[in-house]
């Protein structure tokens, strides 16, 4: 796999900071520098608009 490749990190949001600083490290630390973040919108991840 080519450190050119763009890793894509997904998680929840139970995720503690720490653990995703660790992986963010880890992944760094193998040569991987184009890191990403998968994101859902709050309607999509089914949390109510504010106010409602």
């Amino acid at each position: 796999v080519s450190p050119e490749a763009k890793i894509f990190v997904r998680g929840d949001r139970e995720a503690l900071h720490g653990n995703v600083t660790r992986l963010l490290d880890h992944i760094r630390s193998t040569g991987f520098t184009k890191i990403a973040f998968e994101i859902k919108s709050q309607a999509a991840a089914g949390v109510p608009a504010p106010g409602q």
